[in-house]
């Protein structure tokens, strides 16, 4: 779309058999599109409007139970009914208190572990990772952890983050990925990955 000014943030999600890309701007403003396939390429159509007071950024859609959740950065994180038939009036989940999340609320990921489903924030503020366990409608916080760099530099600022899981190569229980504003030297950006178990451990996660 070109109409809605410069995207701020981005994210996929499924209803069906059907798929949808879901940008927002710096106005509030998500837009549900549906992507097809047609016989002269993909085609996009818009479903739906959403819109919350301030600017958004990350977002990220839980195709299970069907629910959008987007980032507003100086207020907190909102939910949706992904349906695009549905009412567009958002549910707030958890608002910035400077305590568990720190404007300017930033990505937004999923960690599915077995049975469990874990809604993940950049708390960019004060660059840690607040961890909420998804219980149907309501999110039990379970902790927040920041990320030490070792041998190499600690991760902060962090914008995007996505979480995998299951295994992957040496993460047997999944990791996340998140982008680092500094890698050390100051002039540079990149992305790091923890492995979930550690963070399991470090919350006390079951």
């Amino acid at each position: 779309p070109t109409d809605m000014g410069e995207p701020y943030g981005f994210c996929m999600g499924k209803r069906g058999e059907a798929f949808y890309v879901l940008p927002n701007n710096k106005n509030g403003e998500a837009r549900q599109y549906r992507i097809t396939a047609t016989a002269a390429g993909p085609a996009i159509a818009l479903e739906r409007t959403m819109k919350v007071a301030t600017q958004t950024e990350g977002c990220v859609v839980d195709d299970e139970a069907q629910i959008f959740y987007l980032g507003e950065e100086d207020t907190g994180i909102w939910r949706f009914d992904f349906d695009p038939k549905a009412s567009p009036a958002a549910t707030q989940v958890y608002a910035v208190d400077g305590k568990v999340l720190t404007a300017d609320t930033e990505g937004l990921t999923i960690m599915r572990d077995g049975s469990r489903k874990y809604l993940i924030a950049s708390s960019q503020g004060d660059s840690t990772y607040p961890v909420w366990e998804i219980q149907g409608t309501s999110y039990a916080y379970k902790g927040r952890f920041a990320v030490e760099g070792g041998s190499i530099d600690n991760v902060t600022v962090t914008d995007g983050l996505d979480a995998w899981s299951g295994p992957i190569g040496s993460w047997q229980e999944g990791a996340i990925a998140m982008h680092d504003h500094d890698d050390g030297d100051g002039k540079q950006q990149n992305y790091k990955l923890v492995d979930w178990r550690d963070v399991k451990k470090a919350l006390s996660l079951p």
